[in-house]
Order: structure tokens, then sequence, then C-alpha cells
């Protein structure tokens, strides 16, 4: 709206998303990402993805997850899905170690970007345990 306006530009107000996307953190370490259509990773918590297109990446069982969850947004609206998450991704000379991770990825078509987010299986594990 602040586009059409003559407000801001779309560069600016593109930036900005992504900045209100990347405050978005909850329940200690979990947060929000966004992806284009062409698998560009633009908002994570990892800054080492950001800015790469991340259309080839795959889990420890070759699943590529990130194509999987942009098309099923894509293509459906949105999408549940899960894969193998490495919880050493940030850190390049640790050795993997993947837990599996339940994804939500919901299709923001205006901008062609799909915006998800997810959680550790172990993390429904240690909740579900606390419930008991």
């Amino acid at each position: 709206m602040r586009v059409q306006a003559g407000e801001m530009t779309l560069e600016a107000a593109q930036t900005e998303a992504k900045a209100m996307l990347h405050a978005i953190n909850y329940s200690g370490d979990d947060y929000v990402f966004a992806v284009t259509h062409d698998y560009v990773m633009i908002v994570n918590a990892n800054p080492i993805v950001v800015d790469t297109n991340m259309r080839d990446r795959t889990d420890t069982a070759g699943k590529r997850f990130i194509e999987e969850y942009t098309d099923g947004a894509w293509t459906r609206g949105s999408i549940f899905t899960t894969f193998g998450f490495n919880l050493n991704s940030q850190k390049p000379n640790e050795p993997v170690n993947e837990v599996q991770k339940l994804t939500y990825v919901q299709n923001f078509a205006p901008r062609s970007r799909a915006i998800g987010t997810g959680v550790l299986q172990t993390d429904i594990d240690a909740i579900y345990q606390k419930m008991r």
C-alpha cells in the first residue's frame, strides 16, 4: 500500500518486510523464513544461506526439502512437510547432527514468495513428555 501511495520504493518496502520477518522469533530458537519461488532464501536465521539458491539443498536422505516446500506452497497454497534438519548448519566444521523437523509453509503470491516456520521433532517430544 505504501508503495502504491508513493510513500516508499518497492525495494525499500521489500527490505523492511525482510527485516520484520527476520525479527520474528519464538520459543527460543524458532524463527520465520522466506524463500522466493525460484528457491532463493531471502530470510533465515542462518545468515550463511541468505541470498543463496537453495533448490538443490538436500537432507541426508536425499530429500530436496526446500524445493518440495516451495513448490508445495506455490501450487497448493500451503504445505506441511518433514525433513532432516542439521542442528550444526551454522557450524560448517562440525559433523552433521540431523533431527526431523516439521515445517509449515504458506504461499505469498503477491511477491512470489513462500513464508514458513518449523519445529524440531525433539522439541515436540519434550513438550509431550512434560504433558504426561
